[in-house]
């Protein structure tokens, strides 16, 4: 009994990073970014997540034998970090106006923060049965 995991995170989402592969809670691998493993399971159903930097969590997934698993960024997360880095940089160029620096550097914090407290948040994984 098998599966395949795939990772196409991108190029905003950590690359050079690998993610850390957890079955039913276990770290069982880890995946460098756009490559895929083959996973033996030993039982017909597991649960799988992935994680990264012990905080950064993907949702949880119910896994059977002979699934296809990708992993990818949430669109959520990677609009939101763009549009914090855009208002950072137009702040910058708006005179007496230091209410929006705030702004973007409470989203920046915000978005930060909201990584490690809820999962799914920064990953997704999504599955297709072979």
């Amino acid at each position: 009994m098998a599966i395949k995991i795939t990772r196409r995170t991108g190029w905003l989402f950590n690359m050079g990073a690998k993610l850390n592969i957890k079955i039913n809670g276990e770290v069982v691998g880890k995946l460098a970014d756009n490559s895929s493993i083959n996973i033996d399971i030993s039982t017909p159903e597991v649960q799988l997540q992935v994680s990264q930097f012990g905080g950064l969590r993907s949702n949880k997934l119910p896994i059977f034998d002979g699934d296809i698993v990708t992993i990818t960024a949430s669109p959520f997360s990677s609009f939101s970090f763009l549009a914090i880095i855009l208002l950072m940089l137009i702040s910058g160029s708006l005179s007496e106006t230091h209410w929006t620096r705030y702004l973007a550097t409470i989203a920046l914090l915000g978005y930060g923060i909201s990584h490690f407290m809820i999962p799914g948040y920064h990953y997704r994984l999504s599955k297709r049965h072979l």
